[in-house]
């Protein structure tokens, strides 16, 4: 039997223990392992032909790991992207890396904002 990540999720999908946390914010892994399969979905609806990857621009947060749960129920590879570069060295890395989607927040579309990243 092969193990994959998205089995693994699907074996925590009725695990009411926690799963995610930060400072303000707990997930069971239920509530996880079903946000991550919305997240998948959505991602899956958005899939273009060619590699499926899917940029993230995150910092530490919740959503981040959710978003790495996406990517295993929906078959696609997660980028990380580095919050640290800005610029065309930033859209040189989304660029280089063939992202499909890319995944951010407020701070993160800031950093992208007026750059061109090929995402149509």
């Amino acid at each position: 039997m092969t193990t994959t990540v998205a089995s693994m999720l699907a074996a925590r999908a009725e695990d009411d223990r926690p799963a995610v946390r930060d400072a303000t914010t707990t997930l069971t892994w239920r509530e996880a392992v079903r946000a991550g399969a919305e997240r998948g979905a959505l991602a899956r609806t958005l899939r273009r032909e060619g590699p499926f990857h899917i940029g993230v621009l995150l910092s530490n947060v919740p959503e981040y790991p959710l978003w790495l749960h996406a990517a295993a129920l929906a078959r696609a590879t997660v980028v990380g992207v580095n919050p640290t570069r800005r610029g065309e060295a930033l859209a040189a890395d989304i660029l280089a890396a063939d992202c499909q989607l890319l995944v951010t927040d407020a701070d993160g579309a800031a950093l992208v904002e007026g750059l061109d990243l090929g995402l149509g």
